[in-house]
């Protein structure tokens, strides 16, 4: 009995493993002192703590399937984006329970990274990245965020460049979305079409002609301003 309880006072708690793996000189050290966590929620834990800190991605699929094996893959995502390989960062995104969610975090990153480039060049760029990266919804999700963050820096956005639907249909929802706020904060905005830093050629005016029109027509101070 005094043999037993002296071993298992001498057992190392499975948090100073986990501490001890974020210690260790490097990955592969690390992830085997993860291994040795008896835990199982706090071994993933710990192995997808010890690949984000090590970039030690290439042992993801060895947690256990769940949250952390999905939240390795999202790390190494992000850590692919960092590096500059967009691709590489998209497509470990769909290893991942989140696949959706990360990539559209990786194209937000993509889009910033493209933010003052014009549509046509910015179109070329997407198209050669898409090609390697599965997904059919991306387009759409990676030209809102080019548009979204151009209306928001004041940035002027535009359809013409665009080659493909994804394109012209993102610019035209960031459009209505941006007017759809400005009518929420302001009434007064449909007294008249309002002018935005960010239309300013003739595409982008006509877009935000068409959004004012579809936010307004119903609005008491819309088209039925003036009437009795």
């Amino acid at each position: 009995m005094l043999a037993w309880l002296l071993f298992g006072c001498a057992r190392e708690p499975d948090h100073a493993r986990y501490l001890r793996a974020l210690h260790a000189p490097d990955g592969p050290a690390g992830w085997d002192v993860c291994l040795t966590v008896a835990d199982p929620n706090l071994r993933g834990d710990c192995q997808a703590s010890v690949a984000a800190q090590d970039s030690y991605f290439d042992q993801c699929g060895q947690v256990n399937a769940g949250t952390w094996r999905d939240e390795c893959w999202f790390e190494a995502a992000e850590d692919e984006s960092r590096r500059g390989d967009m691709t590489g960062a998209l497509v470990a995104c769909t290893k991942s329970g989140f696949a959706m969610q990360c990539q559209d975090h990786v194209l937000g990153m993509v889009a910033v990274a493209w933010l003052d480039l014009p549509v046509a060049e910015v179109g070329v760029k997407f198209a050669a990245l898409h090609v390697n990266a599965p997904g059919t919804s991306l387009g759409f999700l990676f030209w809102r965020h080019y548009d979204r963050t151009r209306i928001a820096e004041g940035k002027p956005i535009t359809r013409v460049g665009c080659q493909d639907r994804d394109c012209r249909g993102a610019a035209e929802t960031e459009v209505a979305a941006a007017l759809s706020q400005a009518v929420a904060a302001s009434r007064a905005v449909c007294d008249a079409i309002p002018t935005f830093a960010w239309a300013v050629d003739g595409d982008a005016q006509r877009m935000v002609q068409h959004a004012w029109t579809e936010a307004c027509s119903d609005h008491p101070a819309g088209r039925y301003k003036g009437q009795p």
